[in-house]
């Protein structure tokens, strides 16, 4: 998960320094924020998901 972050944010970077104008810069800026959310997102969901499992199916 932490490469496809980097990786995702590198890339956008690069399509961010080639944007002809401000409004393409601003939505690409715009684009890349709500993915990178939307991976913190699911690394988040999936680490509190395998949490609850190994804490409810500790051995007693």
């Amino acid at each position: 998960m932490l490469l496809w972050m980097i990786f995702g944010v590198g890339g956008a970077a690069e399509t961010i320094d080639t944007a002809a104008s401000d409004a393409e810069k601003a939505g690409a800026a715009i684009g890349t924020g709500l993915g990178a959310m939307m991976i913190l997102f699911i690394w988040v969901v999936e680490d509190v998901v395998l949490g609850l499992m190994t804490l409810l199916t500790r051995p007693k």
